[in-house]
């Protein structure tokens, strides 16, 4: 069996196909045109707003692309540019510093090969000025060396010529028995102070031991006052704690005092109570008594008869 499609194409018009193609064409229906042409207008409008906005948006995302791009490529030339100015301005720095460095080794060299000549000239004239000095200093000593031997020989002279003579000889005399007088007059002070020193520290350990003596005389008084004073303190506590303890045996022996006499006073009442009670109870049973005499007196008794207060047989 045969199958048939029927494909829509626009409202009111239909081809009628089948597995080998189109094999019929269904016509518009009357009273279909108006409407169809306004809504073939209608798509079609649509379809060209459609592709308007499409490029558009073509257009648009291109331009975006474009833009990106530029922007990317003004950022490496830029930076391309900037690195180049860099490189150019680190080997203009550097070529600056090469010159200056050779100048100021330039002037190092120069400075120190002044410095070298300065220095050797100032060593040679201190060198010389030092052998100059030597020289008079060594001329000097010489020359004081010859001074002074003739000086030592002229005192040796006089003195072996002092020494031999009488008058030297009492002065030296004097002057010993001077120095030997001064001698023991020194050795007296040196006595005297000792011993005054010895004195001076006898005195302050004197006075060392008896401030000693006094402190530990003061130190046992207070310790005895202390002691007398805790013992006088004791004894009242004591004598105080016997009194109290005397005043709370009188107090419970008063107490006990008055509550026997309470208790007598008590007891004498509850005892009179008792009595009257009692004898209230005696005194009732003698009525009581009393008054049955007196019933079986006044009551006639069977058998009996009044015969002067006598029974008749």
């Amino acid at each position: 069996m045969t199958k048939m499609y029927v494909t829509s194409v626009l409202p009111g018009e239909r081809f009628v196909t089948g597995p080998f193609g189109d094999v019929g064409y269904i016509a518009k229906r009357p009273g279909h045109g108006a409407y169809v042409n306004k809504l073939l207008e209608t798509r079609a409008q649509n379809r060209l707003n459609t592709l308007h906005v499409k490029e558009q948006v073509r257009d648009s995302k291109r331009a975006a692309v474009l833009n990106e791009f530029y922007r990317r490529f003004d950022q490496l030339s830029l930076r391309a540019s900037v690195n180049r100015m860099v490189e150019l301005g680190v080997q203009e720095a550097d070529e600056y510093f090469k010159i200056k460095q050779n100048k100021l080794r330039q002037l190092f060299l120069e400075d120190q090969s002044g410095f070298v000549q300065e220095y050797t000239r100032k060593a040679q004239t201190s060198t010389e000025e030092m052998l100059a000095r030597e020289k008079q200093k060594a001329d000097e000593v010489v020359k004081g060396k010859s001074n002074e031997d003739e000086l030592r020989a002229q005192q040796i002279y006089l003195e072996m010529a002092m020494k031999n003579s009488d008058e030297f000889k009492e002065k030296l005399r004097m002057a010993n028995l001077k120095n030997e007088s001064e001698g023991r007059r020194e050795q007296i002070r040196v006595k005297q102070y000792h011993k005054r020193l010895e004195q001076e520290e006898n005195a302050i350990w004197d006075a060392i031991r008896e401030d000693e003596y006094k402190k530990a005389r003061l130190q046992k008084d207070q310790q005895d006052e202390a002691a007398a004073k805790s013992k006088l303190e004791l004894l009242e506590s004591l004598n105080k704690q016997v009194m109290d303890e005397e005043l709370s045996r009188k107090k419970n022996l008063c107490i006990e005092s008055i509550q026997d006499e309470q208790n007598g006073e008590i007891r004498r009442k509850w005892e009179e109570h008792y009595s009257r009670r009692d004898e209230e109870a005696l005194r009732r049973e003698a009525l009581h008594h009393e008054a049955l005499k007196k019933a079986n007196r006044n009551e006639p008794t069977p058998g009996r008869e009044k015969t002067g207060g006598r029974i008749a047989h």
